[in-house]
């Protein structure tokens, strides 16, 4: 899995530009308006893990907290080098590493962001190995951010674009809701939250709440230039929020841990 994974994210997708079209920028401002109710008070020791070219990573270190970056794909962290040297924000440390086995020692960080490792690894056992890490280098109440893709993300993509009226793509999705598991190359897992939140509670977390990112408000025809209107920009984003307690009818949710 790790190879398909390395490979797409180098040779076919590009995860800098995704937060530049409609439904990234939701997401990003969505994200960090997330991110500054849990991480308040003093700078807090942060770790991005799955953080791809760092996008999040560094507005979190513009903010003033000590962030590292940690990515499976070396060309994502070879960017966010490049990326951090151009906006004149260097992390604490960028890592080229496997979210199931972490070089860090226990109990060093305040916060733990996961995006990536819990849709890419579609097996428990190995998602598993992922929170258990998470847990150990974090500190006492420190914060876990687990983020997900819906299980039912396919469908409602295909509702809008039309392809639910295709058989191929229909059988993919209808997979996708039966059991979670997505066929394209790489492959995926899309979670349902309260399938997450056993798995996280299972760890040893307590969960203090799970959250719809960007809702369904992303539909929106013309969201770029919607988005672009300072106005119809606040305004998307109250969509995003009057509904985040319901992250089923979404295409991303988070659940947010603590450890006792």
């Amino acid at each position: 899995m790790n190879k398909k994974v390395v490979d797409y994210y180098t040779e076919i997708f590009s995860e800098n530009e995704r937060h530049e079209d409609g439904f990234g920028q939701i997401q990003r401002q969505r994200t960090l308006n997330i991110f500054k109710q849990y991480l308040q008070g003093n700078p807090l020791k942060i770790i991005d893990i799955g953080g791809a070219t760092g996008a999040y990573s560094f507005d979190l270190a513009r903010a003033g907290h000590n962030v590292h970056l940690l990515d499976i794909v070396p060309a994502h962290i070879e960017k966010a080098e490049r990326i951090g040297l151009d906006k004149g924000i260097l992390l604490d440390g960028y890592h080229v590493g496997d979210a199931k086995d972490l070089e860090f020692e226990d109990n060093s960080f305040d916060a733990v962001i996961l995006h990536g490792p819990l849709y890419h690894i579609t097996g428990l056992v190995e998602r598993k190995k992922v929170l258990n890490e998470a847990l150990r280098i974090l500190k006492s109440n420190g914060v876990l951010f687990g983020f997900a893709i819906n299980r039912y993300a396919g469908v409602f993509y295909g509702i809008h674009s039309e392809l639910i009226l295709d058989d191929t793509y229909f059988e993919m999705v209808k997979t996708e809701v039966e059991t979670g598991f997505r066929t394209r190359n790489p492959t995926w897992h899309f979670h349902l939250p309260e399938e997450l939140e056993a798995e996280i509670t299972s760890s040893g977390f307590k969960i203090e709440a799970t959250k719809g990112v960007v809702s369904p408000v992303w539909m929106l025809p013309d969201i770029e230039s919607k988005i672009a209107d300072a106005e119809m920009h606040e305004k998307i984003l109250r969509v995003c929020e009057l509904l985040e307690n319901e992250p089923k009818i979404g295409q991303d949710f988070v659940c947010i841990g603590r450890k006792q």
